[in-house]
């Protein structure tokens, strides 16, 4: 946390990344609680043994979340700070509720056909959901 205080104060982040100082106050602002729902969320993830429940609520969740962050930012949000509001939403908060590594890394524990399943359900809740969302706003 130390250093994303010195990441922001010194304006690194801004020449780095080319995001604006507040779309960064924001992603660190939103980013402990994506980090917070996921720990609650993976202690689910016992339930059953060949499908981690937590981290596919979460990545398909984080999923929804990012669809509709991204239908907000094409029709409906102008300024800078309701822009940098949901750049800290998808960049703090989604990217800290979801990450590829814990997928990945599940992946390679379970069993190989529990594997694929939960591969697919994964990718196949996430791609319906996001076609749902998007196609309902579109129509």
């Amino acid at each position: 946390l130390v250093l994303c205080l010195i990441v922001y104060i010194s304006g690194v982040g801004v020449v780095i990344a080319g995001v604006s100082t507040t779309s960064i106050a924001f992603t660190l602002l939103f980013s402990p609680f994506g980090t917070l729902i996921r720990y609650i969320l993976s202690q689910y993830n016992g339930l059953y043994s060949t499908f981690p429940i937590g981290t596919f609520l979460v990545n398909v969740v984080g999923s929804m979340i990012l669809i509709g962050i991204y239908i907000l930012k094409t029709i409906s949000v102008s300024g800078s700070v309701p822009c940098a509001v949901l750049v800290g939403l998808a960049d703090g908060f989604c990217g800290c509720l979801t990450t590829i590594s814990t997928f990945a890394m599940e992946l390679s524990l379970l069993p190989v056909r529990s594997s694929y399943i939960y591969c697919l359900a994964s990718i196949c809740m996430s791609q319906f959901l996001g076609m749902l969302i998007a196609g309902t706003w579109a129509w």
